[in-house]
């Protein structure tokens, strides 16, 4: 630098970092690998949630009303037969919609290959419309019910003036609590695009005077709506094109941990002593204990570690010798 002022040229640029450390370890490059090990990296990204919706004064009230439970409880260890019953009493609760919308969403494992579907019945014209969308190649299960949920309520949203004009009161039913206990937070308490424009539908479709529930039914309860809400599900996940849905952060999230997660339980496997022992899980718990002792070279036993307790009993000795 000094030998190029003193020539009076301009003093050369820093070297890069890449060029100079290239394995640098940083935030920025272990994440970037992490996406591309997750198959992150040739995916859309959806964009943040930067907002909190509609504001206060323009909120929809009781328009929107939200079932997360049933009056005669169920566990998903029921026969079929008695938590169908469960959700038939419970709908019956609800007054006679004018629309009745069944949507479920699909995911390979929970993390991949997401597809939503939903079936809009409409009972004033006595004709049902079926929709699939994509969810993404990866996603979470949540993701894949409130893309299922959107795309239905975009359905009614667009339908023709003659056709909207018949429906005043309608019910969606889902077996996603956990997306309808997302969505049930309010308009303003929404991190995801796609949970935003979920509520955005809500209101534009309540400002025109319709009243909308939002009820949880149990899941493979022999529901007719449901089941075909769930085979258009896995149709959407196996036919539409997934390359062009965007992931959103939580699903990101999601495949990120299971990756790092499998890269540890594969790590695990190259412990030299994982295979057992012949006859390891046929002792009883102290035999358990000294063959793990004898193998890792700790079992007092054999006194190996006499030296180390007796050098750490003349170190405690000092010590308190020191304190006196």
């Amino acid at each position: 630098m000094r030998a190029a002022e003193e020539t009076g040229l301009a003093p050369p640029l820093p070297p890069d970092e890449d060029a100079v450390l290239p394995f640098k370890p940083c935030f920025r490059r272990i994440g970037k690998w992490a996406c591309d090990e997750a198959g992150l990296s040739d995916l859309p990204a959806e964009p943040l949630a930067l907002y909190r919706g509609s504001p206060p004064w323009r909120s929809c009230g009781d328009a929107v009303r939200f079932v997360l439970d049933l009056p005669q409880p169920t566990r998903r260890t029921d026969p079929p037969d008695k938590r169908r019953e469960a959700a038939v009493a419970a709908l019956a609760l609800i007054p006679d919609p004018d629309c009745t919308i069944w949507s479920d969403g699909s995911a390979k494992d929970g993390t991949t290959q997401g597809g939503g579907g939903a079936i809009l019945e409409l009972h004033r014209e006595g004709r049902t419309i079926e929709c699939m969308a994509p969810a993404g190649r990866v996603c979470s299960s949540t993701r894949a019910e409130l893309v299922a949920m959107t795309e239905a309520l975009a359905r009614v949203q667009e339908l023709t003036p003659a056709s909207s004009s018949l429906i005043k009161n309608i019910l969606l039913c889902s077996d996603s609590r956990s997306g309808l206990q997302l969505l049930s937070r309010g308009p303003h308490d929404q991190q995801t695009a796609i949970a935003q424009r979920a509520w955005s539908l809500l209101d534009a479709l309540t400002s025109e005077g319709k009243q909308i529930t939002l009820h949880w039914v149990p899941g493979h309860a022999d529901l007719a709506g449901n089941e075909a809400a769930d085979r258009l599900a896995n149709q959407a996940a196996a036919d539409c094109d997934q390359e062009g849905a965007p992931i959103d952060l939580p699903s990101a999230r999601t495949a990120i941990r299971r990756w790092t997660a499998e890269l540890a339980s594969e790590r695990s496997r190259r412990h030299p002593h994982l295979p057992p022992t012949p006859g390891h899980d046929e002792l009883d718990r102290w035999g358990q204990a000294t063959l793990s002792q004898l193998r890792t070279g700790y079992c007092p036993l054999v006194r190996v570690t006499a030296h180390a307790e007796a050098y750490g009993n003349h170190l405690r000795s000092q010590h308190f010798r020191f304190l006196l």
